[in-house]
């Protein structure tokens, strides 16, 4: 087991154990105090710039990330490299990010690529992710609300994904979550625009993000707003992709375009695909046409979903709980895009439930994360990690079906 492992265990443990702290009651009675709660912050925030300074590794698909920068800075074009979309297949918005941080990475060599990434991820994005958070439950109760933010924080699910992998999701949770905000709440008409601007570049930040366009457009009502709800969308792709033809020699329109309507990884084994598994013949025909399952599947989950009298932030929850039964092209990071939608809805969610997903996801990110802090050999059995997944993947089911019914 080498340093990286190593590192990777104890820093794991270290947030599971001030995790599971802040469920205490002492911890209730702590956080009365509103300087408790900003000292607090101000230390996790300082950990956690200290623990991703201490990580070497670069997980595979964030290294494609610096790649796709440097390229930009040469100005050559990425996507005419990787035609399939394989690589990098969003839109160019994020590139813009990572081609300075790649630059940066050149000079100040004593930090990887990644750790400047995950600084940008950390204080931008995933503070004011959680602060959003807070101020939703502020007006309710102020220690719910300071609570809610350091679990949202110091989550297992959060230092996985964000302090050890560096994945990105966080940046266009929160471009949504500020931008729904404003789309559905503000009756100003320039707070509405920007709410389609935000949205927009929630799109162009990872293509996914459009899963929850369904839900806006039902709490959108007229349509005037939903005519300008998807030409803003659209202006804005098309506006990011003619940005990015403005740096690169020989720019391919098409082709770009192509690649930000083309998310999602490689079949993973996951739910349908763990269970298609063992008839090879059955994954084989899944993997030619993952894409129309998908989409036939997911609009026929958005079905049950949008007939339901809900808030929209509960249709958006059981979107990503659907999204999790349904998706053939899985990877473990996907956990992570539930977190702010669970912590919002905490209080209206059954216990024992959230308990039990936050569990099971925990010990399965942590046991891919293992294996992925090591090029040496794997340490934990694959067979074993496919088995935990599958169990995560039942109790998702049943928690989305148990939701549903009583909604």
């Amino acid at each position: 087991m080498g340093f990286d492992s190593v590192i990777f265990i104890l820093q794991f443990l270290f947030f599971s154990l001030v995790h599971i702290s802040l469920h205490t009651k002492y911890a209730k009675r702590l956080f009365l105090s509103k300087r408790v709660f900003k000292s607090s912050v101000i230390i996790v925030l300082i950990l956690q710039i200290l623990f991703i300074g201490l990580i070497k590794k670069e997980i595979g698909d964030v290294k494609q990330f610096s790649v796709a920068g440097w390229n930009l800075r040469n100005n050559i074009d990425f996507y005419q490299i990787d035609r399939d979309h394989s690589k990098y297949p969003f839109s160019p918005l994020l590139l813009f990010v990572f081609a300075p941080l790649n630059g940066i990475t050149e000079y100040f060599t004593f930090f990887t690529f990644s750790f400047y990434l995950k600084l940008f991820i950390l204080i931008p994005s995933l503070y004011l992710l959680g602060y959003l958070l807070f101020i939703q439950y502020k007006r309710e109760s102020a220690t719910n609300a300071r609570r809610f933010f350091l679990q949202f924080l110091t989550s297992p699910i959060t230092y996985c994904v964000v302090l050890f992998h560096g994945q990105i999701d966080v940046i266009l949770l929160f471009l949504f979550f500020l931008g729904s905000k404003l789309l559905l709440t503000s009756q100003i008409r320039k707070n509405y625009i920007i709410g389609i601007l935000l949205y927009g570049l929630s799109i162009a930040a990872k293509t996914w993000s459009i899963v929850f366009l369904p839900a806006l457009v039902k709490y959108v009502k007229t349509i005037p707003k939903f005519l300008q709800l998807i030409g803003g969308i659209g202006l804005v792709l098309v506006s990011i992709i003619l940005l990015y033809s403005r740096f690169v020699f020989d720019p391919k329109f098409d082709v770009v375009f192509q690649a930000t309507f083309r998310a999602g990884g490689p079949i993973g084994i996951w739910g349908l695909s763990f269970i298609l598994s063992f008839y090879p013949s059955l994954l084989t025909w899944l993997m030619q046409h993952n894409l129309l399952i998908f989409v036939v599947l997911f609009f026929f989950f958005q079905t049950l979903i949008l007939r339901k009298n809900i808030s929209f932030f509960q249709s958006c929850f059981l979107t990503i709980l659907s999204i999790y039964i349904i998706i053939p092209n899985w990877g473990i990071q996907y956990l992570f895009w539930i977190m702010p939608f669970l912590y919002i809805l905490k209080t209206k969610l059954n216990r024992i439930q959230i308990n039990v997903f936050l569990t099971l996801s925990s010990v399965y990110l942590f046991l891919n994360y293992l294996n992925n802090s090591t090029e040496e050999k794997i340490l934990v059995p694959s067979p074993f990690i496919h088995s935990v997944g599958f169990l995560l993947w039942i109790f998702i089911t049943y928690w989305f079906i148990y939701v549903l019914r009583l909604v």
